[in-house]
């Protein structure tokens, strides 16, 4: 959504030849995105690859998981925001269920 405001900002800038506005509106917008992924195992979450400073490090997926998720933290201008997404999981949600009992979520 902010992403799409900041666009249309661009568009609106160069159509109207608004140049300062546009450039004033990227020194405001500086953005980051980082992310981390968590798999959830038998033996609760474990940290696995991440994004940081523009560098992933890759991590050695846990052959027993029975989820994935990522955790996106991102900065747009003076607001910072965290979201979850499952990118991967097994089929039994009976088991995820059980450890998500044991262990928690990572995401609502």
């Amino acid at each position: 959504m902010q992403m799409t405001i900041f666009l249309c900002a661009i568009v609106d800038a160069l159509l109207s030849g608004d140049y300062w506005f546009f450039r004033e509106q990227c020194k405001m917008r500086i953005m980051f995105e980082e992310w981390t992924e968590w798999h959830l195992t038998p033996h609760g979450w474990e940290a696995g690859s991440y994004l940081s400073n523009g560098s992933v490090l890759e991590r050695e997926i846990p052959p027993d998981r029975v989820q994935t998720c990522r955790s996106i933290e991102r900065k747009i201008g003076q607001r910072y925001s965290t979201e979850w997404a499952v990118q991967w999981e097994i089929a039994d949600k009976q088991k995820i269920a059980e450890l998500h009992g044991k262990f928690g979520r990572q995401y609502s």
